[in-house]
């Protein structure tokens, strides 16, 4: 049977092309190296965050903790080096934390049966708590040049980002698990329907925990991203800002919101267009809450694309099969 056209990844790229030659003809600098390598870092840490996002929307489910965890993970780490002075020790704790969050997530959501809505809007009120009580106000200062390297630094005096290979690596590693081990098999199918899944005799709660630490994994690495770019961590830290950009980057990039749908590659585009429309705001000087607004209407906007190419996938389907099955 002929491969049917995957529309939502096509139209996503000419989305991009077509917005980035926009960009430049109303400002030539957009097209300057200074300016895509800073879209590369600005993305990154976005980037990390929702390729977690996407294992956990493929099972069905969402993390709303995500953000708080993100800023959660930062200001750890920021507490552990400024007792430590261990860059490295610091940024494990950052992980760590993050990894204790989504293990906390799945377990609400694969031992008790928690709805992840729920149990994820419950986690995140819980990590502002956390973060109230041990910030306390205070500013937490990451001076040390392993932090400067991450934030900064390229590959091998390349100019290309460090932080952005870091993002790609995620990208990568999460690509292979979800297409090359059972884990990401079961991925789709618990996300496409639990309970046949179930009735094939697959732990699928044991998935769903899996799935629900990767993300929060990916929040820690995601924090030190950020808390290396911003070199200072408080408790009101940017993070809960990525919570929205990322799910908007998995759902542009074609996975579909009720699961069992999607791959790291539309979320990988997802974040590029999210990384070029942000770019593109800031060269028309669009106010930064109308920015955000934007980003509300580019979901809307997505979810109809996505409609109308799950639409004509269906199309093609019903042609493919009336070619290989023609009534009599």
């Amino acid at each position: 049977m002929k491969k049917s056209i995957d529309w939502s990844k096509l139209i996503l790229v000419g989305l991009i092309v077509a917005m980035s030659i926009i960009a430049t003809c109303v400002n030539p600098r957009f097209a300057s190296a200074d300016n895509l390598l800073g879209i590369a870092r600005q993305i990154a840490a976005p980037g990390v965050l929702a390729i977690g996002m996407t294992f956990v929307i493929l099972t069905g489910g969402i993390d709303l903790s995500a953000g708080y965890g993100i800023t959660l993970g930062a200001i750890v780490m920021g507490l552990l080096f400024n007792h430590t002075g261990n860059p490295w020790l610091s940024m494990l704790g950052a992980v760590v934390a993050g990894g204790i969050l989504g293990l906390v997530n799945g377990l609400l959501v694969s031992k008790l049966k928690v709805i992840p809505f729920i149990s994820t809007l419950a986690t995140m009120s819980i990590a502002q708590g956390i973060l109230n009580v041990i910030a306390l106000g205070s500013k937490f200062f990451l001076k040390h040049e392993v932090f400067t390297t991450i934030a900064v630094g390229d590959v091998f005096g390349t100019g290309f980002p460090l932080c952005t290979l870091i993002f790609l690596i995620v990208f990568a590693v999460g690509e292979v698990i979800l297409r090359c081990t059972t884990l990401g098999r079961y991925v789709y199918a618990i996300g496409s329907s639990e309970k046949n899944t179930k009735l094939a005799g697959i732990n699928t709660g044991r998935y769903k925990m899996m799935v629900y630490i990767i993300c929060g994994l990916t929040m820690g690495i995601a924090a030190i991203i950020m808390a290396c770019r911003i070199s200072q961590v408080t408790q009101e830290s940017g993070g809960n800002t990525y919570l929205m950009d990322c799910i908007a980057a998995v759902i542009i990039g074609g996975t579909a919101i009720e699961g069992g749908k999607g791959d790291m590659v539309g979320t990988l585009l997802g974040v590029i267009f999210l990384g070029v429309i942000s770019s593109l705001l800031v060269f028309l000087s669009i106010p930064t809450i109308a920015q955000q607004c934007f980003k509300g209407l580019v979901i809307v906007m997505a979810l109809l694309m996505n409609y109308f190419s799950k639409r004509l996938k269906e199309k093609e389907d019903v042609r493919a099969r009336a070619r290989i099955f023609p009534q009599v």
